[in-house]
């Protein structure tokens, strides 16, 4: 019998995390021999709503997926087009991605009207359910999104006590963030240094991905022992597109003194280019105020680069601390302290080791293959 999935959600010519997590995703139901297709935006946020400098990706079309651009957050008429559509092709699986109250409004009125179409099964994949930063309206945007939907899949443990809490009913399971690993394998320590302009011999922290307020990189540079940096050939390198004005970030760099231990690339990282980053990186540092999960963890666990993460949300469920990284409080002392303790304390063979057998829980064929017996809960055809 022939198995279908839909996967409604941000994909190219979108960028960020979420595209890649669904472009990752219907890989992985391809290779398991389901006929794969994912349903993306026209738009996905209007220019007013977005703070970045672009929302478009460089990197190319992945040629082995189907990716249509078919419906927009912002025009209820695409809401209904695509819902007929659905409606006729009727996949085993419809897949949607909730991450934003605001980009939940659509996806929440396809998954109502197609809640009672006998052989299609909805299911939403939470990123986040409450917002790192709030919006009048917000509750009522949840509540209609949760209303919408019967069956949940959750990427940590938070985001399933969230649900749970909101929604006591909810027929959910919890499914880790899979590794980030179609970025390319590792490259030698040279070859990255010399793609990216660096000095091999120094070491380097990494701060990467979209810099929002709420993910600390003010908070880490306030932490920073610019002596002990220097002494030591540490180098932070902070690679990302700034959401909102990057002043404040100027201003503790300049206020400091950390010109010259500081590498900032203010722009998003192209797909071809990240194996660069983590390939030169010794440690990344996630200094996060609030946090859920991430996916930059997942993409440093791949390359075996350890993680600093602060104690928030679910980020403590992906590192064991002292064997695959550190897991440390919102303490710019503490902060430090973890990044001297591994330069100086920490057996990096070891660690070495324990990345390798940690990775190993967090493979998409198993995410995906617990995806598929979670609906055969409610629908026994899906693995026949």
């Amino acid at each position: 019998m022939s198995k279908s999935v839909t996967i409604l959600g941000p994909a190219h010519p979108f960028r960020g995390g979420i595209a890649s997590f669904n472009e990752r995703l219907a890989q992985e139901f391809s290779s398991q021999e389901w006929d794969t297709k994912i349903y993306t935006y026209t738009t996905q946020y209007p220019k007013i709503l977005f703070p970045g400098k672009d929302q478009f990706s460089s990197d190319p079309k992945p040629s082995h997926l189907s990716i249509e651009r078919t419906f927009s957050t912002v025009n209820p008429l695409s809401w209904l087009s695509i819902v007929n559509r659905l409606k006729k092709e009727k996949p085993n699986l419809l897949l949607s991605r909730y991450w934003l109250p605001y980009t939940g409004l659509s996806t929440s009125y396809i998954h109502k009207k197609l809640k009672q179409i006998n052989g299609i099964h909805n299911i939403a994949i939470i990123d986040n359910l409450i917002p790192h930063q709030h919006m009048p309206g917000d509750r009522f945007l949840i509540n209609n999104f949760l209303n919408s939907v019967d069956h949940f899949v959750t990427l940590s443990s938070s985001v399933q006590s969230d649900l749970l809490a909101l929604k006591p009913t909810a027929n959910c399971i919890n499914l880790p963030h899979p590794l980030y690993d179609h970025y390319g394998d590792s490259i030698d320590r040279r070859t990255a240094a010399n793609n990216l302009g660096l000095d091999q011999s120094y070491r380097y922290l990494l701060f990467f991905g979209f810099i929002k307020k709420y993910k600390g990189l003010d908070l880490l540079l306030e932490a920073l022992d610019k002596e002990y940096m220097k002494a030591n050939k540490l180098t932070l390198i902070i690679a990302g597109d700034v959401y909102g004005s990057d002043s404040i970030y100027d201003n503790i760099i300049k206020s400091r003194g950390l010109e010259d231990v500081i590498i900032f690339h203010k722009r998003y990282i192209a797909n071809d280019q990240i194996a660069n980053y983590f390939s030169i990186s010794d440690l990344v540092v996630q200094p996060y105020r609030t946090a859920t999960q991430s996916g930059i963890s997942q993409i440093a666990l791949y390359f075996n680069v350890p993680t600093i993460v602060t104690d928030v949300g679910s980020l403590s469920d992906f590192i064991l601390n002292k064997r695959t990284g550190y897991l440390v409080p919102i303490d710019k002392e503490s902060i430090m302290d973890a990044i001297i303790y591994h330069f100086e304390e920490a057996d990096l063979d070891s660690m070495h080791i324990e990345m390798q057998k940690h990775k190993t829980q967090f493979s998409w064929s198993h995410f995906t293959q617990q995806l598929i017996s979670f609906s055969h809960n409610f629908d026994k055809t899906l693995t026949s």
